[in-house]
């Protein structure tokens, strides 16, 4: 049995980012860059308008006066014409600015004649107003978006408009997931006696989408070992990644471990010292990943934000594995286990500018409503509990469970 940084560790030295690939553009949302995309054009490539309006000469500016109209250019549009002394050109959003145009008048700022074709200022103008100038959002040549960025929507849109059309991305692990159990059927089926719905695949799918990690494959076999085996086969072909829910402690019909021994699989170990999630199990076979859940809800979403999640954003190809931590002060004394780490879900409340960790309740690793939290409190294993008050170490779990 080991300590849960080991166990971390072990996982993250034996998995690496998978290949990289070019993608259209619009395909390498949530992927991880592989490079810095450079900007080859400045953003707006041209002085443009703001605003739907009329552009005056400078010697125009400050003045009330009233101005001819001689012309008109439009978005996507280029025009011949020259902003004068004494006459405006109309100009829509986004349209370049003339040659001679010092700012652009809102439309709303003026009396047009249309018959006429003048325009009696209202409100004076002054120099630039209203002009986007030059490369003023983004200059040729400037990282826009650094190596190592999970692309988001805003990262395509701004490489969109610097003309990019394809991207270089590391590949997202696709993962299986397999739940045993006799007992486990699925929602919307009548439960009879010593039957129960099987949550923990759902679950491990919806964590997984909701992280952005690709689902291949799932499947729920029987505590039978030819079926685990088939099973765990199919899964592995599938995936880059395989997570099994149930079935690895020492009970007669717990059979996933002796299953991926059989299939030749290479375990690292088989128990962490910890509460809840005791007995964990990580497996490689055939460079591909394998960590065996156990079967209680809370043991298996705990276990996948301090083990399966880091792994998955390095075979991503991120560098950012580290949870993000909080500390707060306990709002109410603290079991430690002697022996294991005990990790407490918890709320946070702030207050006066910290945090309080508040236990969910009741905090048995069958009781699935208490990951209805905030976070999860790493109590780390000695003979005194944490006072009330005391600070503790908190996992942020990012709003995925609120």
């Amino acid at each position: 049995m080991i300590e849960p940084k080991e166990a971390l560790d072990i996982i993250l030295n034996n998995v690496k980012s998978l290949p990289a690939k070019k993608v259209f553009l619009e395909k390498g949302l949530g992927h991880v860059l592989v490079n810095d995309i450079k900007a080859k054009i400045e953003v707006p490539l041209f002085d443009n308008s703001a605003m739907d309006g009329f552009a005056i000469h400078k010697q125009d500016l400050g003045t009330k006066n009233c101005l001819k109209v001689i012309g008109e250019v439009k978005a996507g549009q280029k025009t011949s014409k020259v902003a004068s002394k004494g006459k405006a050109i109309s100009i829509m959003t986004g349209a370049p600015v003339p040659k001679g145009a010092a700012a652009v008048i809102p439309i709303e700022n003026v009396d047009e004649d249309k018959k006429k074709k003048t325009i009696d200022i209202k409100s004076a103008a002054n120099d630039r107003d209203n002009i986007r100038n030059k490369g003023e959002d983004i200059k040729k040549g400037s990282v826009l978006i650094k190596k190592g960025t999970i692309l988001k929507p805003i990262h395509i849109a701004l490489a969109a408009s610097v003309g990019v059309s394809e991207v270089k991305v590391f590949e997202k692990p696709k993962v299986s997931i397999v739940v045993t159990g006799n007992e486990l059927k699925r929602p919307g089926t009548i439960l009879k006696a010593g039957e129960l719905y099987d949550s923990n695949s759902f679950l491990l799918k919806s964590l997984l989408l909701k992280n952005n990690f690709d689902v291949a494959y799932v499947a729920k076999t029987k505590d039978n070992l030819d079926k685990t085996i088939r099973t765990i086969r199919k899964a592995i072909e599938k995936a880059d990644v395989v997570l099994t829910t149930g079935g690895i402690s020492v009970g007669k019909y717990d059979f996933v471990s002796l299953a991926l021994e059989k299939i030749g699989a290479k375990r690292f170990f088989n128990k962490v010292k910890q509460k809840p999630g005791k007995p964990l199990s990580f497996f490689t076979y055939q460079n591909k990943a394998i960590i065996s859940l156990p079967g209680n809800p809370v043991a298996v979403a705990t276990c996948f934000e301090i083990y399966a999640k880091p792994m998955l954003k390095k075979m991503s190809g991120t560098n950012d594995l580290a949870h993000k931590e909080i500390k707060a002060e306990a709002a109410q004394p603290l079991k430690r286990h002697k022996k294991r780490t005990n990790y407490i879900r918890v709320n946070l409340i702030k207050k006066n500018g910290s945090y309080v960790a508040k236990t969910t309740g009741f905090q048995g690793s069958g009781v699935l409503s208490s990951m209805l939290a905030d976070g999860i409190a790493v109590l780390q294993k000695g003979n005194e509990n944490l006072k009330q008050g005391e600070l503790v170490k908190v996992i942020d779990l990012e709003g995925n469970y609120k």
